[in-house]
């Protein structure tokens, strides 16, 4: 014969209560119900806990000695009961990320990694996309927050500058033997290839080519950008990007990356979210996480493409 909680429980509130009716009645159970259990007690151990009389029941010698032993066991069953709820798993929250695709490259492992020792309690799920697109899944309320080339004015939409992005000249690094700044008249020169007509880098050359009276040269457009990474690291074809979009080729130094002369394309880097979550204790620490990888990759780079650019 074993005690059960239930059967401890039920003899506690009998005896507080100094009724079987009134215990009955705070425990929300039938009287036969309480009664089956005290008398299990009594009959399994042989030993009697309660005396009954007309005004109610009151404890035996021995019924005195368990009270005291159940009410402490009750306590520590109720702590330990506090102490799992506490310490009780909730799934994180899945804050969905859009990047365009050279910031995917250039943040989106670290910030899978990442984001989970920063933002404790939180997931991420990056949705790729080009910023207009973003913006669209943002307004919708598709994804949480957008990084990227955007817009000063949307609306509906909060802007945070996390960064600014200087594009680069990338070409192969077979057929790379120059190193050093290289003016924009040059790189219309060159077999340029660019990923799109929404990426950021042919918008750009063209803009500050017909801004700057400068024949717009030739250039090819592929719609897939492994193919366009493919066409440089090759050597041959040429482009001017984000340092986000060939990170990897660099490092492994598949690719060189110059630096334009004279009037460098910077853009600014902005973290989108709607307005009418911008203060949001998440929403001001996910900028904070975002700026500071960005400044982390963008510097490594930057400090890269100038240490080979320096004659030997």
């Amino acid at each position: 014969m074993h005690l059960t909680l239930r059967q401890l429980q039920y003899f506690v509130a009998t005896v507080d209560a100094g009724s079987m009716t009134r215990a009955a009645e705070r425990l929300n159970v039938a009287p036969t119900a309480l009664s089956v259990q005290l008398k299990a007690i009594e009959d399994g151990f042989g030993a009697m806990v309660l005396n009954r009389h007309s005004r109610g029941v009151v404890p035996t010698e021995v019924g005195v000695a368990l009270l005291d032993i159940a009410r402490n066991i009750l306590r520590k069953v109720e702590a330990a009961e506090r102490l799992l709820s506490a310490r009780a798993e909730t799934p994180p929250r899945i804050l969905r990320l859009g990047l365009p695709p050279a910031l995917t490259r250039l943040l989106g492992p670290d910030a899978l990694t990442g984001l989970g020792v920063r933002m404790p309690g939180f997931g991420l799920q990056i949705v790729e996309g080009w910023s207009r697109d973003l913006e669209r899944k943002l307004q919708s309320a598709e994804i949480d927050m957008a990084v990227g080339y955007v817009e000063p004015e949307l609306a509906g939409l909060s802007i945070v500058p996390v960064a600014e992005d200087s594009l680069v000249f990338v070409e192969g690094a077979r057929t790379g033997a120059a190193t050093g700044p290289i003016t924009l008249a040059e790189v219309l020169a060159t077999d340029l290839v660019f990923y799109g007509e929404k990426g950021v880098g042919w918008k750009s050359v063209y803009a500050r080519a017909l801004a700057e009276g400068l024949p717009n040269g030739k250039e090819r457009q592929v719609e897939s950008i492994d193919i366009w990474r493919h066409l440089i690291c090759r050597g041959g074809c040429t482009s001017v990007t984000s340092i986000g979009a060939v990170i990897d080729e660099l490092e492994r130094g598949d690719v060189v990356l110059r630096e334009l002369a004279e009037r460098p394309i910077v853009h600014s880097i902005g973290a989108a979210i709607r307005e009418d979550q911008a203060g949001e204790p998440w929403a001001l620490a996910m900028h904070a996480f975002i700026a500071t990888l960005l400044d982390s990759k963008l510097s490594r780079t930057r400090n890269h493409i100038r240490r080979i650019s320096v004659p030997a």
